[in-house]
């Protein structure tokens, strides 16, 4: 009987050890899985709220440009050197407000296309802001009466369009839930 009794109490010992120490990995498996998706999840936030703060960094830097560039346009107009062949030497500036912002186009669209960019209406509004001025632009380099057309587009709908874009990347950003992946 005491070899029997002693049996048991170490059979219960040793399956007690060994049901706590399955139950100490389960749930060890478990935090350190738990763990690793929240990490992935902070991860993805991150990149996605970088995403949208770069697009309306870009947003924000092209219509500045196009700002500018604009108030260059109207100069150019206004005394006389925005009609073609012009060979000025304010032309300059004008070619030179024309390349800055062609150039930041290619950033904007380029910070638009970023997979972490998930809202469709942000997407389709960036590329309505670009749909015109490329053409209009590529006209101006050749042809500085078409100066015009930029100014009356910027002054009639891009630069109100610009705005509510900035304004609508920042409330999205600012939307974003942590584990939205």
């Amino acid at each position: 009987m005491r070899e029997g009794f002693g049996r048991i109490i170490l059979t219960t010992i040793l399956s007690s050890s060994v049901i706590a120490a399955l139950v100490s990995v389960g749930g060890n498996y478990w935090l350190e899985t738990r763990k690793a998706k929240l990490d992935v999840a902070k991860k993805e936030h991150a990149e996605k709220v970088d995403a949208y703060a770069n697009l309306g960094k870009q947003v924000q830097e092209f219509h500045s440009d196009l700002e500018s560039a604009v108030l260059i346009f109207e100069y150019a107009v206004s005394k006389g050197f925005a009609v073609k062949g012009s060979k000025a030497d304010f032309i300059k500036n004008v070619d030179n407000s024309i390349k800055t912002v062609a150039m930041k186009i290619v950033e904007l669209h380029k910070a638009s296309m970023n997979v972490r960019i998930d809202d469709a209406s942000i997407k389709e509004n960036t590329k309505q802001v670009l749909a015109e001025l490329p053409q209009y632009l590529a006209e101006c380099q050749s042809d500085k009466s078409a100066l015009r057309k930029v100014i009356n587009l910027f002054k009639n709908s891009l630069g109100v369009a610009l705005e509510n874009l900035k304004g609508e990347i920042e409330k999205k950003r600012n939307s974003i839930p942590l584990e939205s992946s």
